[in-house]
C-alpha cells in the first residue's frame, strides 16, 4: 500500500503516535488552563462584591477557597487573616494551612489559638500548633502542645510519632526511651519501635538491656534489622563476648549485603583485632555500598596503611578527607608514623595532603 511512498509505514506509525501524544497533552493542558480561566469570573465577581461590602464573610471565604485550591497561599491568607475572629473552624484551618505553606509559623499559631484549643480540648488544633512549633525549631513549645494533644487522645499514633521525632532531633535519649516503651505498649504490632528502642539502650551503653531489646527487635522484624544487629554486636563486644559479636555480624553481612553500616562495623571489628586484611575486605564492601561514607573510606585507609600499602592508603585518606575533614587527625597519625619509620618521601607526600585536609577540605 505504501510502496513508492516517501514515508515508510514505520515512520508513519511513529508520527501518528507522536500526534496522538501531542493531542492528549494539548487536551490535558487545555483542561487545566480552562479551570484557571473559569475561576477568573468568580474571582472578579467576588472581589467586586467585597469592594462594596468587605464584611461579607461568606463571599470572603469563597474567594479564599478559590485561591486555596490553586495553592495561591499568600492571596488566600490576605483575604482571611484580618477576619479570623469571624471565621468558622474549617476556614481557620484553611488559613493556618496557607500560613504554614509560607513558613509563617508564628502567625499560624496565632490563627489556631483563636479556636481556644486548650479550653475546648481540640486535638486537631493542639496537634497543628505542635507541628508549627516543631517546623520552626521551637522544640520545647512543640513538646508542650504534642503532650496536650495526647492528653486529649492518648491513642493518636501520629502525635506520638511527631513527639518522638522532636526528641530524636533534640537528642533526648531518655525521653525517647520512655516514650518508645509507652508506644510499644499501645501499638504492639509496630515493629520499628523496637529497633528505635534498641538504639536508645545502645547509645547509653545499657549492655544487658541492649542485648534483650535488640534481640527482640530482630526477632520481630528481620527485614529492617540491620542496625539492630550492629547494636547487638556492640553490646556483646562491650560485655567481652567477641565470638558472639563476630557471629552476629557475620550473619548480618549475609542478610544485608547492601548495608554500609553492617559491613563497616564488621570491618571495625577486624581492625580492632588487628586483622587488617579481613578489615580491608569489609571496609571496601561498605564503601561500595555507600561511597559517601567517610568512616568506611577511613577504615579502608587504615587497613591499607597497616598492611604496608602506603600509596593506596594515601588515596583512601584523601577520599575520607573529601567527605569529612575531621579525618585529618588519623591522616596526621599515619604521617607521623611514616616519619618514625624514616620513609621520608612518603612522609612529605602525606604531610602536604594532611595539612591541606586540616586547612581546607580536599576537593
Amino acid at each position: 500500500m505504501f510502496k513508492g511512498h516517501p514515508m515508510s509505514y514505520r515512520n508513519l506509525l511513529s508520527k501518528t503516535k507522536g500526534l496522538i501524544l501531542i493531542f492528549f497533552i494539548f487536551v490535558f493542558g487545555l483542561e487545566v488552563y480552562s479551570e484557571s480561566i473559569n475561576a477568573q469570573p468568580d474571582v472578579q465577581r467576588y472581589k467586586s462584591i467585597l469592594d462594596k461590602n468587605p464584611e461579607d464573610i461568606k463571599v470572603r471565604k469563597a474567594l479564599a477557597n478559590l485561591y486555596f485550591n490553586q495553592k495561591m497561599w499568600k492571596q488566600c491568607e490576605n483575604f482571611l487573616v484580618a477576619y479570623k475572629e469571624d471565621l468558622d473552624r474549617n476556614s481557620i484551618f484553611q488559613l493556618a494551612k496557607c500560613q504554614h505553606e509560607q513558613k509563617k509559623y508564628s502567625e499560624e499559631v496565632k490563627t489556631l489559638l483563636t479556636l481556644s484549643p486548650d479550653k475546648k480540648k481540640d486535638l486537631k488544633a493542639l496537634y497543628y500548633i505542635g507541628l508549627a512549633y516543631a517546623d520552626s525549631n521551637q522544640y520545647p513549645n512543640a513538646i508542650t502542645y504534642y503532650k496536650k494533644a495526647l492528653q486529649v487522645d492518648g491513642e493518636s499514633r501520629v502525635v506520638y510519632e511527631h513527639l518522638l521525632d522532636v526528641f530524636e532531633k533534640t537528642k533526648n535519649i531518655y525521653e525517647q526511651r520512655v516514650l518508645l516503651k509507652e508506644m510499644i505498649k499501645k501499638f504492639e504490632s509496630v515493629a520499628p519501635y523496637y529497633h528505635k528502642l534498641c538504639r536508645t539502650y545502645s547509645e547509653e551503653a545499657f549492655v544487658a538491656e541492649t542485648i534483650k531489646i535488640c534481640s527482640t527487635a530482630i526477632e520481630k522484624d528481620q527485614k529492617h534489622a540491620a542496625e539492630s544487629y550492629v547494636y547487638l554486636a556492640q553490646a556483646y563486644i562491650d560485655s567481652k563476648q567477641k565470638d558472639k559479636a563476630k557471629k552476629i555480624l557475620k550473619t548480618a553481612t549475609k542478610r544485608f549485603k547492601g548495608s554500609e553500616v553492617v559491613f563497616r562495623t564488621m570491618g571495625e571489628f577486624f581492625l580492632n583485632e588487628k586483622d587488617f586484611h579481613s578489615a580491608l575486605r569489609y571496609f571496601k564492601t561498605a564503601f561500595r555500598n555507600n561511597d559517601h561514607s567517610a568512616r568506611s573510606a577511613l577504615g579502608m585507609a587504615k587497613s591499607l596503611f597497616y598492611t604496608g600499602k602506603f600509596e593506596e592508603a594515601y588515596g583512601a585518606f584523601e577520599k575520607a578527607c573529601r567527605l569529612d575533614r575531621s579525618t585529618y587527625t588519623d591522616f596526621r597519625t599515619a604521617t607521623s608514623r611514616l616519619q618514625q619509620e624514616k620513609k621520608y618521601d612518603l612522609h612529605n607526600k602525606y604531610l602536604k595532603a594532611s595539612n591541606r585536609c586540616r586547612m581546607t577540605q580536599l576537593k
